[in-house]
């Protein structure tokens, strides 16, 4: 929708001390889980952690972490999709569309902005947001940060996280598309929400970070994870120089301080996107269904769902945005797909991961090639004769920091551990597609034959050739009260 056009960044906070902590670098960036239908943990009056979740319609978008949504128009899928869903829940049959929301997207740390776009044939920054931004604050107090250099903003994030954590994460951003209606078959992602929010104009920066725990070099206080809350704080130090706060609602107007309105006229650097190259094969889900009158989230009916056998399916849709922005010429992207690549060759350290190795230099190559990027992270890539050649320097070198512990400290990375019921594990040690259903003193069961070993979440272990009856119980929904 938006690509190619240049734009500044601005982000609107309800009281001025956040607004002048992110003016002096020091950044908060929640979970996605905070803006969808995810839960968080917070304490209670005893001081124990429980876990909650309010939900505010202006703030969150209980399509946050949907990756596939399915019409009711197309039965055959539908109907797959609900008889699956009610044998692991009970969820009732009569559905508007079901959508599948993946749990990894939603312990990823994202912080949202609203781009301020440039009209380059009338050499200005394009009209002014729309009032409906004027939700996320107090109308009064409110303030907001407009960023006028968002390389430079995104280089002090890069840098921050490089040297406190090496190259163990990875970062993307981008503009948010807005195509696609609640009844659309579609395939989602971070960076895809519906239509009706496209006033928001977002941009996002998303921080994902790898692994059962983090590790975090001994001595860097600039970067800290809380593990049971899934937040990240960040300091980049003092953005002053390339940002400034005003009233929310000269900001939602353009109203731009006297030493600053240069920068309404002033085009800004064109920003490719950087998204993740490629799809993870792994991802627990969690059922979403729209009746005629509630949305319906089975908070415990995770099931891992394998998409692929390949770990490393190119992410098509994101590679033709990204294709359209020509950035073989552009050092700033290169420089983050250099770091996105040395994070996947830290990840396959050991002689086991060879193969996956293999299959990421392949996917890697792949991807360069379709971006008409001929040299990145050591890899050269040129078409002799019609022919594809490739060659590369030494691809042990890694972040050698990463390689002896003794200079990190380990977080635990509690958001990493997520379980699915016994029942989702069976399935994946089952070979079955369908499963029969028995009911005895009014309770339901499916029957499972086991085709190879495991253990279960609850800790009991399976045996192949095992037949398993396992009782199913009803899905606890979460359901959003709209005023």
């Amino acid at each position: 929708m938006y690509n190619n056009i240049p734009f500044i960044i601005g982000k609107i906070f309800n009281y001025s001390e956040y607004a002048d902590n992110l003016l002096d670098g020091k950044m908060f960036i929640n979970p996605l889980a905070v803006f969808g239908a995810g839960e968080l943990w917070k304490p209670n009056r005893d001081g124990n952690k429980i876990k909650s979740k309010k939900f505010n319609k202006y703030r969150d978008d209980l399509n946050e972490g949907l990756i596939q949504n399915i019409n009711s128009n197309n039965p055959r899928e539908i109907d797959q999709l609900i008889t699956f869903y009610n044998d692991i829940g009970g969820i009732p049959r009569e559905a508007n569309s079901v959508g599948e929301i993946d749990s990894r997207f939603l312990t990823e740390n994202v912080n949202c902005f609203s781009a301020l776009f440039y009209d380059t044939k009338k050499g200005e920054l394009c009209n002014n947001l729309d009032d409906k931004m004027f939700q996320f604050a107090d109308k009064e107090n409110g303030k907001a940060i407009v960023i006028f250099d968002v390389k430079s903003f995104l280089k002090r994030i890069i840098c921050t996280l490089s040297r406190a954590i090496g190259s163990y994460f990875w970062m993307s951003y981008g503009l948010v598309d807005y195509d696609y209606e609640i009844d659309d078959n579609a395939e989602l992602d971070e960076f895809t929400k519906e239509k009706a929010y496209s006033y928001q104009q977002e941009f996002r920066i998303a921080i994902n970070l790898q692994g059962e725990k983090i590790a975090i070099r001994k001595g860097k206080k600039d970067v800290v994870y809380d593990s049971e809350m899934g937040t990240l704080k960040i300091d980049i130090g003092s953005i002053r120089d390339i940002a400034f706060t005003l009233p929310v609602t000269d900001y939602i107007n353009y109203m731009f301080p006297q030493d600053f309105m240069w920068i309404k006229n002033k085009k800004p650097d064109i920003l490719c996107p950087f998204y993740p190259p490629f799809r993870t094969e792994i991802s627990y889900m969690c059922p979403l269904m729209r009746t005629d009158n509630n949305i319906l989230i089975g908070k415990h009916a995770m099931f891992p769902a394998k998409r692929n056998t390949n770990s490393f399916t190119i992410n098509r849709k994101r590679l033709l945005k990204t294709r359209s922005y020509t950035p073989a010429n552009d050092h700033f992207f290169i420089s983050m797909l250099e770091l996105y690549f040395h994070r996947s060759l830290d990840i396959c350290k050991s002689n086991a991961d060879h193969a996956k190795l293999e299959q990421m230099l392949t996917g890697f190559v792949y991807y360069m090639k379709e971006l008409g990027i001929n040299e990145c992270a050591g890899i050269n890539v040129q078409n002799v004769d019609g022919k594809l050649q490739l060659s590369y320097k030494d691809l042990n070198v890694h972040d050698s920091g990463l390689i002896d512990y003794a200079d990190y400290i380990d977080v635990p990375n509690n958001s990493a551990k997520l379980k699915p019921t016994d029942f989702a594990v069976l399935v994946t040690l089952s070979n079955q597609t369908s499963f029969d259903e028995y009911e005895y003193d009014g309770k339901r069961y499916i029957r499972i034959e086991v085709s190879e070993d495991g253990i279960l979440p609850s800790g009991n272990e399976v045996k192949a050739g095992q037949v398993v009856l396992v009782e199913v119980s009803k899905v606890e929904f979460l359901i959003p009260e709209f005023e």
